[in-house]
Parts: C-alpha cells; sequence; structure tokens
C-alpha cells in the first residue's frame, strides 16, 4: 500500500497521509518482524539476542523513540561516537552537539545522499530542541511540586511525536530531496476531503478486500503490541492451554503463513527495506 501510494506521482492531501503513515508502519513490521524472527531462530539454536524494538511507536518524545528504535544501532552509536565525543560530559552546548553529530553520521551510514542526512539531521534537531525544552521543564519544576504528566498529556505527546516520526520518514523513504520536497506538499496541500471513503483508496493497487485485510492485519498487531505494553505474555498464555488448542493455534498460524506469506500480484522477497542496509 505505501509502495503503491510513494509510486503515484498525482496524489491528493488525504491520500498521502495514508501512503505517510503507510510507510511508518511498513518500516516497522519490516524490521521489527525479522528481528524478531532472528531472536527466536537464535533461541532455537541456543543463542539469546536482545530485543530490537521496544514499542517504538507509543514514545512521547523523540529521545524516548531513538531509545526504543533500532536498539543495537543506537546502542552501537551511544558507545563509539557520542561517548568519545564526550557524550554529556563537556556541558550542555558540547552535548547537544554531539547528538547532532552523531544524527547526522547515522543519516550518512543509512546512504551517502543528502534525503538521508536530512532525515539524520530533522532527528537530531528534534532531539535537541526537546532536550532544551526539557531542562526548562526540569528548571520550572524545582520551583513547584512536580505533577507526573496526565494521561491525556501523554497521548498528546505520543501523538505529536509520531506526527514528527512520521515526517522525518518522508525524507528517509524519497530517492532525492526533490521528491522529499513533493511528498512535503502533497501532505500540506488539502484537497479532496472525501478521498478516504470516496474509494479512491482502491484504486491505487489494492482494492477493496486487500484494503479491509490490511487494516485488520494491523489492528492485530496492535493488539499484540498492547498486550505487550500491558507486560501480558502471550507465550506463557498460550502454553497453559490444552495440547489441542495449541495444535489448533499452531495449525493456523502455520496456514495463515502460508496463505499470507507470498501475497499480491507482483510479491518480490528482496523489497524487505532494511536488506538495502
Amino acid at each position: 500500500a505505501a509502495d503503491a501510494i510513494w509510486g503515484n506521482a498525482d496524489i491528493n492531501c488525504p491520500t498521502a497521509w495514508v501512503g505517510s503513515i503507510a510507510y511508518t508502519l511498513q518500516i516497522f513490521f519490516d524490521f521489527s518482524g525479522y528481528s524478531d524472527m532472528a531472536i527466536g531462530m537464535g533461541r532455537m539454536l541456543g543463542f539469546h539476542f536482545n530485543e530490537n524494538f521496544r514499542l517504538p511507536y507509543i514514545s512521547a518524545s523523540i529521545t524516548e523513540f531513538w531509545r526504543r528504535w533500532h536498539i543495537s544501532l543506537s546502542t552501537w552509536f551511544r558507545d563509539y561516537l557520542y561517548i568519545p565525543l564526550g557524550g554529556n560530559r563537556k556541558g550542555e552546548i558540547r552535548k547537544r552537539i554531539n547528538l547532532m553529530i552523531v544524527f547526522l553520521v547515522s543519516g550518512f551510514w543509512h546512504g551517502a545522499a543528502w534525503h538521508f542526512v536530512a532525515w539524520g539531521g530533522l532527528n537530531g534537531l528534534f532531539q535537541v530542541t526537546g532536550d532544551i525544552a526539557g531542562k526548562r521543564k526540569r528548571n520550572l519544576s524545582k520551583l513547584s511540586v512536580p505533577v507526573k504528566d496526565a494521561v491525556s498529556v501523554r497521548i498528546l505527546k505520543t501523538v505529536i511525536t509520531f506526527i514528527l516520526i512520521d515526517f522525518c520518514w518522508l525524507f528517509f523513504r524519497a530517492n532525492s530531496l526533490t521528491q522529499a520536497k513533493e511528498a512535503i506538499v502533497s501532505v500540506l496541500t488539502v484537497n479532496n476531503y472525501y478521498a478516504l471513503v470516496d474509494g479512491s483508496l482502491f484504486n491505487l493497487g489494492l482494492h477493496e478486500k486487500q484494503v479491509h485485510l490490511l487494516f485488520f492485519s494491523i489492528a492485530l498487531l496492535m493488539f499484540i503490541d498492547f498486550l505487550k505494553y500491558k507486560k501480558i505474555n502471550i507465550i506463557e498464555g498460550v502454553m497453559q492451554q490444552p495440547l489441542w488448542a495449541r495444535d489448533i493455534l499452531y495449525v493456523c498460524l502455520v496456514l495463515s503463513v502460508l496463505i499470507f506469506g507470498r501475497w499480491g500480484a507482483g510479491y518480490n522477497e528482496s523489497a524487505f527495506i532494511y536488506f538495502q542496509f
């Protein structure tokens, strides 16, 4: 769905937002999915790998997002670049410069192209801005009794963070700064308010039943992430069930992989996003 919308040169604002959010989900399911497969196969062979994604899209700040996203790479940059540069040990200004350097290098690491550098720079700028705002908030809290954020405030911060991350992914998905600029213009140009309900989405590579299946799959994955957020161990719950119930579940999962594992015309297994990195 994301590729179909991104491959369409003439799209309206609502469809552009759908394409942007679809890619935001696509890159997460893509990379988190086969990170989980690597962890699972490692355990089958007796190896224990650390978790690489920890519900990144529930983050309430860019800083929190990068503690939850691609943890192995973030940790590597912290240990081998941020800390050797001085980390936060040489004052606030140097700390923020170090953050910008790390994210610019991270962008360049993903590809020697300006749109990747812009992606890294934006993430660094958002993180530095959040750090400045957080410091001012901490200073103000010293003048009064600190109050923990209400649930509504946490939700608002999470939505804002998601929008900022989504905006950054525009540069990551684009093939050039020019294409990134065109994508930004598309999401900001308000037109065709009814594009989400007039059937236009069914003309972008997926027919109606496929779109419904896509939304159901996303909802199912979000539900599983919600259980994980609530620290409900799905595996333990499954293992507590009778043998016949587990066997039915295993058969259903295998059939799901066989049916949907190569879903759709033009399926291309090399389409995994992070294969290019």
